[in-house]
């Protein structure tokens, strides 16, 4: 059974089950140092006060998760998100991330942002045509940014418009992800549950 729907502080301890495999080993995140639980539990708390942080469930075990944040703290970028998506490993290849963000945008949608930034590893060549195959636009790269594993990293910057670029109209307040209607979610929910394909068992560890 596949359900997607809001993380709770509860599920801090599967996320980072999935994040950290991501800090120890890749460039994939710039964090290098593993949270603790509860700090994990913090930010799912505190972005979930504004932003949409949810997760995909496959058989009761968290296949993946996806949350949006502040582009930057300046008030002209209000309309402006971040999004960011992991996939446990044993779950790619099953639209688990396309699920995830199906439902995010839609969900960002409803509380009036209008364009979407996502920044990617530009070693992160699975990331980046994930991207431009869900209709972001490369719009620029950062040279030598961040420095992880030994090594210097560029950073792809991806753009994606959730109104008419041509014609975007004069913006409304953001509302809060709380704010918006339960049964709006949960439709989202259930779409986005239907883009999930399990084309193989995956092996429990």
């Amino acid at each position: 059974m596949t359900q997607i729907r809001f993380a709770m502080p509860s599920d801090a301890g599967d996320i980072l089950k999935i994040y950290a495999p991501f800090i120890i080993s890749t460039s994939v995140t710039f964090e290098v140092d593993v949270p603790q639980e509860y700090e994990m539990e913090r930010r799912i708390v505190s972005l979930s006060s504004t932003y949409p942080y949810i997760v995909c469930e496959i058989d009761n075990e968290i296949a993946g998760y996806a949350f949006a944040s502040s582009y930057h703290p300046k008030a002209a970028y209000a309309w402006n998100t971040e999004v960011t998506v992991y996939i446990k490993e044993q779950y790619q290849r099953c639209n688990v991330a396309s699920a995830l963000y199906y439902a995010l945008f839609e969900l960002l949608k409803k509380q009036g942002f209008f364009n979407i930034i996502a920044l990617v590893t530009a070693s992160n060549e699975k990331s980046e045509n994930f991207h431009t195959s869900f209709g972001f636009q490369k719009v620029g790269v950062m040279k030598n940014v961040g420095y992880k594993l030994n090594a210097w990293h560029n950073v792809s910057i991806y753009e994606k418009f959730l109104v008419d670029e041509e014609n975007t109209p004069t913006p409304k307040s953001i509302i809060a992800i709380g704010d918006i209607d339960s049964d709006k979610c949960d439709k989202i929910f259930q779409n986005a549950c239907k883009i999930v394909k399990m084309k193989h068992q995956p092996a429990h560890k």
